[in-house]
C-alpha cells in the first residue's frame, strides 16, 4: 500500500468520524448529563464517580501546574506514558493516552467500525463505543448475559463470524457490576484474539482487592490482538479531569494514536501522574468502597431486594415492575440515581457511608409507602 493510499484511507476515516460526531446525541451521554442546580447540590449516585477524590497529591499537583495552564501539553505526555509503561511492564510505545477512556473507545470504534461488519458485546453493557460504531456503519451483535448477569463468554465466542470486526468485554461489567473469572476470560481472549481484535474495558478493575491480578494486560505483553482500556476517572477520582489510556501492541497503538480526537490537558496529566504515586489514597478508596458496599447491600437484603454480586463502586438493583417511577421518587430526597439497566433494574453508585445511609433511609420511606398503597 502506498503512502498516498494510506493517507486517503485515513482522511476518509476522519471524515466519517466528524460526520458521526455531528449526529451523535450527546444528550444521552453518561458524561454530559444535563442537571439542574438542585441536582448538582444533591447526593450523586448516578455516574459511578469516586466520592473521595481527587487524591491529596493530585490536588497539590493541580495547584502547582496551574501556573503553566497557558501551555499545551508536551513533556507531560511522555512522562505519563513512561510511568504507565513502567507499572505495566510495557514500553511507552504501547501506551495510548486519551481524554478519558471514552475517547479511546470511540477511537476503537473508528478504527474497526467504519463500513460493513459487526461488533460483539454483552447485553447490557457500557455502550459508548457501540453507539459510535453503529453510527459508522457497524452492526452490533448483542449477546445476553448469563444467568448470573455476567458475560456469556461461550455464547460470545460462538457468535464470532467472518463479519466480526471486534469483540468488546467490560470487566467488571457496567451496569451490573459483575466480574468474570480471570481464567475463563483469559482463555476467551486468547482464542478470540486469534480471529478478531478484543477490547477489554478495565475501567473498574482497580476496585478489586486482588488488582491487578485479574487484568488482561499479560496478553498485551505477549503481543496478542488485544486492547486494554483504563481510566483515571474512577478509583483515582479524576472524572472531571478526563484522562484515560489504552494498552496495546505497537502496531495497534500506532493506529489508534492517528485517530486521537483532542489534545491532552497538561494539568490533567500532572494530576494523573501524581495519582499514580498515591497508593495510600487508592487503597483507602478501595477499602471504604468495599465496607460501604457491604453495608448498603446488607440493607437491601433486609428489604428483600435482589442484585447480582457486584465488584466495583456501583451495583444493579432489581426493583420489580411496580417501582418504575422510583428514580423520580428518590430524587425528592435529594438523591440522584443512575441509568436504568433493564425495565425493572437501576444502577446505583456507592457513595460515602453517610450518603448511603441517607439512601437507605430514603428507600425505607419510599417502599414503606408503596407497600401501604398495594
Amino acid at each position: 500500500m502506498s503512502e498516498i493510499d494510506f493517507d486517503r484511507r485515513r482522511v476518509l476515516k476522519l471524515t466519517a468520524l466528524v460526520s458521526a460526531a455531528a449526529i451523535f446525541d450527546l444528550s444521552h451521554s453518561p458524561f454530559l448529563e444535563t442537571q439542574s442546580a438542585q441536582a448538582r447540590s444533591s447526593i450523586q449516585l448516578s455516574r459511578n464517580e469516586n466520592p473521595y477524590g481527587p487524591s491529596p497529591r493530585a490536588r497539590e499537583s493541580l495547584i502547582e501546574a496551574a501556573k503553566n495552564g497557558n501551555r499545551y501539553a508536551s513533556d507531560e505526555i511522555t512522562k505519563l506514558e513512561r510511568m504507565i509503561a513502567s507499572r505495566e511492564g510495557l514500553s511507552p510505545e504501547n501506551v495510548v493516552l486519551t481524554t478519558g477512556s471514552g475517547e479511546l473507545l470511540a477511537m476503537a470504534a473508528v478504527a474497526y467500525g467504519i463500513g460493513k461488519g459487526e461488533f460483539i458485546a454483552a447485553d447490557p453493557t457500557f455502550d459508548w463505543m457501540l453507539r459510535y460504531a453503529t453510527l459508522l456503519g457497524a452492526k452490533i451483535n448483542r449477546v445476553p448475559l448469563d444467568s448470573n448477569h455476567a458475560h456469556d463468554l461461550v455464547a460470545m465466542n460462538r457468535a464470532i463470524s467472518p463479519n466480526t470486526k471486534l469483540v468488546y468485554v467490560c470487566n467488571p461489567n457496567s451496569p451490573t457490576g459483575t466480574i468474570l473469572s480471570s481464567t475463563h476470560l483469559l482463555q476467551f481472549c486468547e482464542d478470540a484474539s486469534k480471529r478478531v481484535p478484543v477490547v477489554v474495558d478495565e475501567a473498574y478493575l482497580d476496585y478489586l482487592d486482588d488488582f491487578p491480578a485479574p487484568s488482561m494486560i499479560g496478553l498485551v505483553r505477549r503481543g496478542a490482538n488485544i486492547i486494554v482500556s483504563r481510566t483515571f476517572s474512577k478509583i483515582y477520582g479524576l472524572a472531571g479531569m478526563r484522562v484515560g489510556y489504552g494498552l496495546a501492541r505497537k502496531d495497534i497503538a500506532d493506529n489508534l494514536k492517528k485517530l486521537r480526537m483532542t489534545w491532552l490537558n497538561p494539568l490533567s496529566l500532572r494530576a494523573a501522574m501524581a495519582s499514580l504515586e498515591d497508593d495510600e489514597f487508592v487503597e483507602q478508596t478501595r477499602r471504604k468502597n468495599r465496607e460501604t458496599r457491604r453495608f448498603v447491600l446488607s440493607e437491601m437484603e433486609k428489604m428483600k431486594f435482589t442484585y447480582p454480586e457486584p465488584y466495583a463502586n456501583f451495583f444493579a438493583l432489581n426493583l420489580g415492575p411496580r417501582y418504575r417511577d422510583w428514580p423520580e421518587k428518590i430524587s425528592r430526597f435529594g438523591i440522584q440515581v443512575g441509568a436504568v439497566a433493564g425495565r425493572d433494574w437501576v444502577r446505583i453508585t456507592i457513595g460515602t457511608l453517610d450518603e448511603m445511609k441517607s439512601f437507605v433511609k430514603a428507600m425505607h420511606s419510599i417502599f414503606k409507602n408503596v407497600e401501604k398503597q398495594t
